[in-house]
């Protein structure tokens, strides 16, 4: 991060001696390894936001615009304590106010009439502007002017507040003639010539208007796998499932299994709206749905209250769980699920054996049907459940596990069972080498006896029973898993890690898929005859084929015409030559008990493993109860019509 320019105030953030920077200068913080992925400029003070989501302000400190609770002035950047745990994509700064952004929310800081919380004081520390005007809107995006604000919400209504003098705040055309010019210290939409003002509008034909539905173009953002079902999400919130369907794991009402990628229908039981899905968790025979509003919804087996309902009866419908206001992440176990709220905190519930629930030694035999908050020190970020453990992620890349510790999969360097979250203090650099300490984490992912996890230098970390990690004997603290090497990468770098129940998948930065652990149902994708237990192994697939050194673009071959693809396009002469395709690129990958996916760039998802239930929906169902390659899943986000979604 780099700033130049007038440093009075410390707005540059280069500390007291700073007056002026006439060149772009690197900016200090607590730690080297910290990186900025969004930054802004207020008149007197700067934000910026860090690979973590974390909100740091610097600068003029008076009207408490750089919220951290007090009104002096800041000269090096410092972290928003009270935006801890929100996960922020974007901040905005006024004269004397700030914004930010979280999850489709709005927090807010400074100058009491800009904030849009409707005060007479100034706000010194962050907070959610849980107005009226703004309620049900998916916020996308926010701007702050020298004294007034906007928002964005992502069915396209605007929305301003602050000063309304010069015009500023666009009421002119709004249905009351009063607000043209009036303050305005709370969100008001705007509207023109009587109908509300849209930021955007998608366009399509009056004929697809007419059917209601998105199209072809809509492209899948999400795609999860369970015990026996799996689901995909499209950036529209629309949301399919597919699979077994014994307990209604995949809101089939009549408990069937589903052969193919099935339209979820639910309905918000308050707006009876159609619900716009953010993610979804699967469990072995349970789900968890996050709708963009941010409400927790779940449905299938229920015998252990992994359903958070208050009961242990099964449902195919998916019911709101009232007891978790608002979720911004959610992960489901074997028989337990966890939930992380947007202000950072845990919930648990479900099965509480082994201590898996965190909720200490007291609660290790029982259920529990209610979420209930574990007692972190550390706000959390990212979840994930094994069958047997739980896995967090603080803010500041903390790795805390607890439940079994049988082969070592808590990584704490011994096999005991925890009952409440434990800091991985230590970590192996290489096998036989001392402990060092713990670097920042971004994702884990854990299997039924091993744990995997990505630190933010992309190197990937093991721990867990030998044959899982690829080694002679059980490993108790997370490894530096250093057996997957690339033509010419010196370090390969890990961007996505799923684990199955007893197999691994990850994506490396130059777009290959590799894979390991039990194949023994062709989980791992390596074709007929393949072991039925592999080391690490390149994962090779004609419709997502990009190797180290190659292009995206490629000669199209006969063989890509099973693809949709015409190898050969013919030329004055007769002759015919290469034509260039695009070859897709994996986005992301999903472990089931005993199937795994994967979807790339172009919206295909790719399925392989066992197929009994329907879990896999091939477009060609595969010969046998396995299918031992990738093959193409049944397209019908792009091929069914859906019904209108309502705003």
């Amino acid at each position: 991060m780099f700033s130049w320019g007038h440093g009075g105030h410390g707005r540059l953030g280069h500390g007291p001696a700073c007056e002026a920077a006439l060149r772009p200068t690197k900016i200090s913080t607590t730690s080297d390894s910290i990186r900025f992925k969004f930054v802004a400029c207020g008149e007197a003070h700067s934000a910026s936001i860090d690979s973590l989501g974390q909100v740091w302000c610097w600068g003029a400190g008076s009207f408490g615009r750089c919220g951290h609770g007090e009104e002096a002035d800041f000269l090096v950047p410092q972290v928003v304590a009270s935006m801890i745990g929100k996960s922020c994509s974007q901040v905005a700064l006024g004269v004397c106010h700030s914004l930010a952004l979280t999850r489709g929310r709005i927090w807010s800081w400074g100058g009491f009439l800009y904030t849009g919380h409707g005060e007479d004081d100034d706000i010194e520390a962050a907070r959610e502007l849980d107005d009226d005007e703004l309620k049900g809107h998916n916020i996308v995006e926010i701007a702050a002017g020298r004294f007034h604000s906007l928002a964005l919400s992502s069915t396209g209504e605007v929305f301003s507040w602050g000063s309304g003098s010069l015009g500023r705040l666009g009421l002119g055309n709004s249905k009351a003639d009063d607000l043209k010019t009036s303050d305005e210290p709370t969100p008001v939409q705007i509207y023109m010539a009587g109908n509300p003002l849209l930021g955007w509008q998608k366009r399509e034909s009056k004929k697809e208007e007419q059917r209601g539905f998105v199209g072809e173009n809509a492209q899948l953002q999400l795609i999860a796998c369970g015990g026996m079902h799996s689901a995909a999400i499209e950036k529209d919130g629309s949301c399919w499932f597919w699979g077994h369907g014994e307990y209604g794991q995949n809101a089939s009402a009549q408990l069937e299994d589903l052969w193919k990628p099935t339209l979820l229908s639910a309905v918000d039981p308050i707006s009876r709206v159609k619900i716009k899905v953010l993610s979804v968790a699967l469990g072995m025979e349970h789900c968890l749905m996050i709708s963009t509003s941010l409400e927790l919804f779940s449905w299938g087996r229920n015998h252990r209250g992994q359903l958070g309902l208050g009961t242990t009866t099964d449902t195919s419908e998916p019911t709101f769980v009232a007891a978790l206001a608002k979720a911004s992440s959610v992960a489901a176990g074997e028989d337990h699920s966890a939930g992380i709220t947007p202000g950072g905190e845990v919930y648990t519930w479900g099965n509480a054996e082994c201590g898996k629930l965190g909720h200490g030694s007291s609660m290790i035999r029982s259920a529990m049907s209610f979420p209930k908050q574990i007692n972190t020190e550390v706000r959390v970020k990212k979840v994930n459940c094994g069958p047997l453990h739980t896995a967090l992620i603080g803010n500041n890349g903390e790795l805390l596990t607890f439940g079994a510790g049988w082969f070592g999969r808590l990584g704490h360097g011994d096999m005991n069972n925890q009952y409440s979250p434990k800091l991985v203090e230590r970590v192996l650099p290489d096998s036989g080498s001392e402990l060092k300490e713990s670097p920042r984490f971004l994702e884990v992912t854990c299997g039924s006896f091993h744990t995997c996890a990505v630190c933010e230098n992309f190197m990937l970390w093991v721990c867990g029973r030998d044959y899982l990690v690829c080694e002679s004997d059980h490993i108790t603290s997370p490894l530096l898993f250093n057996k997957i090497e690339e033509p010419g990468a010196q370090n390969t770098e890990i961007v996505t890690i799923a684990a199955g129940a007893n197999h691994t998948l990850c994506v490396t930065r130059s777009g290959n898929l590799w894979g390991w652990g039990d194949n023994s149902k062709g989980q791992l994708g390596l074709g007929a005859g393949s072991p039925e237990h592999a080391l690490p192994t390149l994962i090779s697939c004609k419709g997502w084929r990009c190797r180290d050194g190659e292009t995206k673009k490629s000669e199209a071959t006969p063989m890509d015409s099973e693809a949709g693809n015409d190898a050969k396009t013919p030329t004055k002469s007769g002759k015919a030559k290469a034509r260039i395709v695009e070859i897709p690129e994996l986005m992301g990958v999903a472990c089931g008990y005993a199937h795994s996916m994967a979807v790339t760039d172009n919206g295909d998802v790719w399925a392989w493993g066992l197929q009994s239930g329907g879990r896999l929906a091939l477009k060609t169902p595969f010969d046998g109860k396995s299918c031992p390659i990738p093959q193409k899943v049944h397209p019908s986000w792009k091929l069914e019509e859906k019904p209108p979604t309502g705003r």
